[in-house]
């Protein structure tokens, strides 16, 4: 494994049995917030620490 994709992958494989949504590559966040406003468990990973940050505050309501 010595590309950075191969290792999030392979890091992020626990994940999949214990949660509903993974997203191995979630820049922004917007997947895992929109799973989690859907009322989904849901994981991204994200080796940029900028988008890291921006992907914790982000929030999404869903309108009915």
């Amino acid at each position: 494994m010595n590309n950075k994709r191969e290792i999030i992958c392979a890091n992020t494989s626990q994940w999949i049995k214990l949660v509903d949504e993974v997203d191995p590559f979630c820049g922004w966040g917007s997947v895992p917030a929109i799973a989690n406003a859907m009322g989904l468990d849901s994981v991204g990973v994200e080796i940029l620490p900028e988008f890291c940050e921006k992907s914790r505050q982000l929030k999404v309501s869903m309108l009915s």
